[in-house]
């Protein structure tokens, strides 16, 4: 994880954020971090394909494929 990522994870889940996504077009996936707590996230899942539920809405369901136009 690039140094501006793992400061700006930091920061979002210090203040609670509870998802957040970031689209890496150089390697064509998505990095999905969950669990915040005071110092980072507990969870970082990466994706190249498959389907990312939202913790926000259960019936949201987004295609990685699809993100990246495939």
């Amino acid at each position: 994880m690039s140094k501006d990522l793992e400061v700006k994870s930091k920061i979002y889940a210090a203040v609670g954020i509870p998802e957040y996504w970031v689209i890496n077009l150089q390697n064509w996936e998505v990095v999905v971090f969950r669990s915040p707590t005071n110092t980072g996230y507990n969870s970082q899942e990466i994706l190249s394909q498959g389907v990312i539920v939202t913790l926000g809405s259960r019936e949201l369901e987004v295609s990685v494929e699809r993100l990246f136009g495939e």
